[in-house]
């Protein structure tokens, strides 16, 4: 995108637009994260329109004792696992997601078993 100039004279809204649009690709490339901490149930995040998830990472709550262990599958719709099937989180699991949507969108963690896990999950806003 060529950058606006601001100019000796310009008023001040004008400047100020100019300066925010020269920076509109910056504020894209910003990664940005929803932490969801403690988990022991069914969750939800709600993500904003055209935003790219480049990553979900699950980690077992430090507060789990021995034998405990969560189970987690995460969808596009309550009880789907389009983005990742069952499984047991027993340490740090990593996605790379790669999902895209144009419209705002909600992921549906589903939970089973015992224990609680820590989500972070990492997305660019604005992509295209």
């Amino acid at each position: 995108m060529a950058q606006l100039q601001v100019t000796n004279g310009q008023s001040g809204l004008g400047a100020r637009t100019a300066i925010n649009s020269n920076f509109t690709e910056l504020y894209g490339a910003i990664i940005v994260p929803i932490k969801l901490q403690n988990v022991s149930s069914n969750n939800q995040a709600s993500l904003p329109s055209n935003s790219f998830i480049l990553s979900i990472t699950l980690i077992p709550y430090s507060g789990n004792t021995g034998g405990q262990i969560p189970i987690i599958k995460i969808g596009t719709n309550p009880g789907g696992e389009e983005v990742m099937s069952n499984s047991e989180i027993t340490g740090l699991y990593f996605i790379n997601s790669g999902l895209y949507s144009e419209l705002s969108q909600i992921l549906y963690f589903t939970y089973s078993g015992t224990g609680s896990v820590n989500i972070r999950i990492d997305y660019q806003q604005n992509y295209f």
